[in-house]
This record gives structure tokens, sequence and C-alpha cells, in this order.
């Protein structure tokens, strides 16, 4: 206080504690991807980091989720697909066809006979009666027996397509002459067909399945074989969630179905939440209405700057890109963010992580290791293999997602094969269509139609591990505190791994030559999958090979730095040099207490020095330079548990 220059009673108050220091937050990630929109009432969000803590938070300021598309193809010979022999199909129409034909003879018998007794005006009527219901019960078997028969014919038609075999539509037209006394054009099945009618039909179908014989189907059979993707092929990437090509001829897979779209930001938030998520940032770059670059979103990481808060950068849409060199380029400017301007960590995916590392494309992990660069590689973690998830339900997909210009063939693959939905099936792509109903039914009625919804799910479903991992990393910082490793720990809706990692196959990835860790995530028996690895990319470094000890220092800094702003200008003298040294010697005691920092006491814990002659001198001092050293224990996890068993002799 001031001088006293007038007699009284003066009040000093003095502090007795020193200030203390406020733990900053630990998980706190920003996502920068495409939404459908970026507005807050008539302000854009556009390129603005935005928090938000919920999904509907998320959809209230960024939209919904994008509608997917999907190229849908019909099998063509000789190019592409799986193409499969149409002699088994063949021949079971041909053993049916005698069943048939004499259901339909007894029908015909007794539909004579009851005409007989009829006539007959001796008969009593209970004769006349039984011999009525008689014909009936045989043309009600006639008819069951026939339908049946119509599900063998379809799945004919059905290899006959995939063969591309053209003599087969003699038999389209008489399946259809055939069905018309079975179905209305709706798809309801008749009940009163004349068994006359029902064995002319019937007679003419034989004849066209026994027209489609010979050598000219058996020349088919070299189309037998699975032969290469057009798209592969051509050396084009698969789009974000496509799904390895199969190999494995099955009857039924005739078609090809693959996704267009290339946004999945909206879905890797919901994989987010689901695992633990909870407040983040989100920095919209763009709509779906926009081409993905890995321009815009690299300009999304720079708004961050002037955001002190978020503690993680996530770009999940880099894999979406159409090489993966634009992929990389974005991860290398997340990691100069994230270790040369801002203090964060990165959680990167590996490009085309859904690939095995022995796929003949080439090892994707090798790429990742080569063009991710050696700078900031401590600031950053990395996970494989990409995941199949449960994020999107079958419900939320539908025949609505194929795109119109494919719609004509989709129709055609579908009536082929379920003609009497020909009514629902008809409607799609019409105008004022009652979509919902139309799909409902068509999902319940028509396997091939249920096949295609959930071949479109798997691929949406497909994402990379990252947005999951920054909720575990949130989950853990929650339950466990930041300094326990994010690892050893289960994931919600994951269905499984793309790809299968032994303990052989996890030793590159763990302990690499070049240091470059990828964690990596398994399936084991009886447990489930789990996040199996805690390593920053600079895992040669005793320092910072633990992304929890990164994790971890990050949290003491930040706290430690925000503090001692409050001494910023103070006078640069031992009263202030003590204060600062309790103030975070108390905070450091703190987090000892909690088990963050490793030893028996705190001296043997962490260790604060600041003073002239400690870590100043006289210049310092003149330059106006407050020197503090902090020396911390960080504890570290006990990623190897070796446990030595050792025979003794007897002793009683």
């Amino acid at each position: 206080m001031s001088a006293m220059k007038t007699p009284g009673v003066y009040v000093v108050e003095k502090n007795a504690f020193p200030n203390s220091v406020v733990e900053v937050a630990t998980a706190v990630p920003a996502f920068i991807g495409y939404t459908e929109k970026a507005i807050n009432g008539t302000k854009s969000l556009t390129n603005t980091p935005w928090r938000i803590s919920s999904l509907a938070e998320f959809v209230q300021y960024f939209g919904a989720a994008p509608k997917p598309v999907f190229s849908f193809k019909a099998l063509a010979t000789g190019t592409s697909f799986i193409a499969v022999d149409a002699n088994p199909a063949l021949n079971a129409a041909k053993s049916e066809t005698k069943s048939l034909q004499d259901t339909i003879k007894t029908a015909n018998d007794d539909a004579t006979e009851a005409a007989k007794v009829t006539a007959d005006t001796k008969a009593t009527d209970d004769a006349k009666a039984a011999a009525n219901a008689k014909a009936k019960s045989s043309l009600k078997a006639a008819v069951t027996v026939a339908s049946s028969f119509s599900v063998v014919v379809n799945d004919l038609l059905l290899s006959l397509k995939a063969v591309a075999f053209a003599d087969s539509t003699a038999l389209t037209t008489a399946n259809t002459a055939f069905r018309s006394v079975l179905f209305d054009t709706t798809g309801i099945p008749l009940t009163t067909p004349t068994a006359a009618d029902l064995k002319a039909k019937t007679d003419v179908l034989v004849t066209a399945i026994n027209g489609v014989g010979g050598t000219a189907l058996k020349a088919n059979d070299a189309t037998a074989e699975t032969v290469a993707d057009e798209e592969t092929a051509a050396g084009d990437k698969p789009k974000p969630a496509a799904t390895p090509a199969t190999t494995t001829p099955i009857a039924t897979k005739y078609y090809s179905v693959s996704r267009t779209d290339v946004y999945s930001l909206y879905y890797n938030m919901r994989f987010f939440f689901a695992n633990g998520g909870g407040p983040c940032y989100v920095v919209s770059v763009g709509s779906y209405t926009d081409d993905l670059s890995g321009e815009k979103l690299t300009n999304g990481i720079d708004p961050l700057l002037k955001e002190q808060e978020p503690t993680m950068v996530l770009v999940p849409e880099a894999v979406n890109l159409d090489s993966a060199q634009a992929c990389y380029d974005v991860q290398t400017a997340v990691l100069k963010h994230c270790g040369l301007n801002m203090n964060r960590v990165a959680i990167l995916d590996v490009y085309d992580g859904y690939k095995d590392r022995k796929d003949q494309s080439g090892d994707v992990v090798t790429s990742f290791r080569e063009k991710i660069g050696t700078d900031f590689l401590d600031y950053a973690s990395a996970y494989y293999p990409w995941l199949n998830t449960s994020i999107v339900p079958d419900n939320e997909l539908s025949f609505i997602n194929i795109d119109p210009a494919d719609v004509d063939t989709f129709k055609n693959v579908i009536l082929g094969t379920t003609p009497r939905l020909y009514a629902f099936a008809n409607k799609i792509g019409m105008i004022g269509a009652d979509n919902d109903t139309n799909h409902k039914v068509l999902y319940k009625q028509s396997p091939l139609y249920a096949t295609i919804v959930k071949d479109m799910a798997e691929q949406v479903n497909l994402l990379p591990p990252s947005a999951a991992m920054a909720g575990i990393y949130t989950l853990t910082d929650q339950t466990k505190e930041v300094w326990k490793a994010p690892a050893n720990t289960g994931m919600s809706n994951v269905i499984s791994t793309t790809v299968n990692i032994s303990y052989a196959d996890q030793e590159d990835l763990n302990v690499p030559f070049d240091g470059k860790a990828i964690n990596a995530i398994r399936y084991f028996t009886g447990e489930g999958i789990k996040v199996w690895g805690a390593r920053t990319l600079d895992g040669n470094s005793l320092d910072w090979r633990y992304i929890n000890v990164r994790r971890t220092m990050i949290m003491l800094e930040e706290s430690i730095k925000n503090a001692a702003k409050a001494f910023v200008f103070d006078p640069n003298v031992a009263n202030t040099w003590v204060i600062v040294r309790s103030t975070i010697s108390n905070f450091l005691t703190g987090i000892w207490k909690r088990g963050g920092l490793a030893g028996a006491v705190p001296e043997d814990a962490f260790s604060v020095h600041v003073g002239l002659g400690e870590t100043m001198t006289p210049d310092d001092i003149l330059e106006g330079k407050m020197l503090i050293t902090v020396l911390v224990a960080i504890s570290r996890p006990a990623e190897f548990i070796e446990i030595t068993f050792m025979q003794q002799m007897q002793k009683s």
C-alpha cells in the first residue's frame, strides 16, 4: 500500500494462499469436413469453429446425413462381375416339371369326375358335394405346386440372365403367361384358375424350358469364373465406403453395387458420440453440393488457431480423397498445426485402411509411413484397420439411394427375380410414390432386394477408426484420467474389423524399425474387438513413445502456462519466485495424488525450479525473463508384462 501520511487506522489484507492452477480440458476434438449446411440463425458458420456437445446440436447447426448414392450395374459377361453356371437351375426346373404335371393331371381327373357326378341324376347331394370338394382340393394343391414351381423357373431365368443367354426370351414370355393364371398384375395370388387353363399354360412353359437346353447353354459354362472388376482393372480407386471386391461366385450375385458419394463426416460424428464422445468443435468447409477438395480441408485447419479449447484435430474425410497423396498432404498439414502452431494431438487414419497389407494394390501401412513425413510425429497417433460398423441401420437405405441413371437397370433386375412384386418394383423412381411402403414390401418379399440393401449398408458402415478413437480418448479421460492409456478398451457399434491382425502381424505395426508405430485394432475370441496399442508415430522416442504421455504433458504445459499469465509484469524478485514455485508445486502435488505422476513421495514425482542462480542469471533478469524449470515423472503404461516361472527344489 502507499505510504501512510494521515493519522488513523489502516486495514491491510494479505493473501495467505497462492493462486491455483486450473486444469485445462484434455479431450475436446475438432472435426473438419463437409456438412449439409453450416448456419446459426442467419449467420454462416462455414470455416468457423463451432462448439457442440451432442449429435442433436450437430444436426441443428450443420444438418443431417448425406443421401448415399450407389451405382448399380447388371452382370455382363467377359469383362467384369461374377458369372454363374445356369445348368443346375435348368436341371432343377426340369426335375420339378413331372411333379407339377402329375399334380395338374390329378386336378384335371378330379374335375372331370366331379362333372360326371354332378351330371348323374341318380347321384346323391352328398356324393356331388364330396366330388366337388375333392376337385377343389386337387386344384388348390395344383395351384400351390405351380406357385412353388414358378420360383424354380424364376431362379432359372435369373441364371440365364447371369450368363447372358439370349435364347431365354421365349422362356420369359412363357413364364409371364404361366404366372398370369396364378397372380394378377399387382402380385395378388388368384384362387380360381381352371385346371385346364393351368395345364395349357404349364405345357407351354415346359416346352420353353426344354428349348433352352443343349450345347448352346453348356457353352456358357466358360463364364462361370471370377474376373477382375472393371473399376479396379481401370486403375480407379474404389469410393470411400466401398468394400473389397468379393472373389466367391454366388448364384444370385449378378449385379454390382458401389457407393459413389464421398461425404462421411456425419457418420463419423455418430461414431464419435457412440464411443463416449462429448463436447467438440466442428469446422464445416463446404456442403454436399461441393466437390471434395484437399485444399478446402486444409484451409479448415487455420480457423482453429483462434480457439484455445480443442486438444485434438481430426479430418476423417481425408481418406475419401481421390489419391493417397492428397490425403497425406492434408494430414501433414494437421501435424504441422498440432506440433508447431498449437499444442495438440492429431488422430490419423490410414488411406485405404480397409485393405490387407498383402493386397495386390500394395501395402497401405508402408505407404502411410512413407508419405506422412518425419516432422511432429510425437503429436499424432494412427490406427489400423478400418471397421465394419452398425452406425447406419438397413432401414435408412432403400432404392431411393440408387443413382437415377441406374434405376431402370435396378428395376429390371428386381422384376426379373420377383415378377409378382411388379406393382411395387415398377413404382421405383416414380414421383409421388409411397417409397416407404414400397421399400418395406420389397424388402420383406424379395430376398434379392434385401441383399442389395444390406450391401449398401455394409458400404456406408465401413468407417475409418479415428472418430471412434476420439470418443474413446474422451471416455477414458472422463473415467480414468488423461494419463491412462486409451487402450485395452472395447469399441461400440463395431461389428468387425476389415482385417484380422495376429500377434505376428502386430509386431511390425507396433515396433517398426523407423519408429512409426501404427496402433492395432484387434478381435480377441471371447472378448470382442479392442484397441490394442497406445503409441504415437514417434515410437523410437523414449520421451514421446506413448500417446497418453504426450497428452498428459500437453495438459500440464497448458495448465501451468495459463496460470503463469497472472505473473506477467509482476516484479521479477524472490517473493514472486516463491509464489510461482508454490503455485506450480501445489498443482503438481494434486496430479501426483491422483496417480498422474510416478513416485513414492512428491519429491520423487516432480520438482519446480525458479530463481536467481538457479534458473536465471542477472542478465536474464535485466532482459525481463523469468525462467521456470519443471521436472515431472509421467507414469507410463505397462505395455509389455513378463512373468517369469522357474522350478525349485522340493522343500518338504
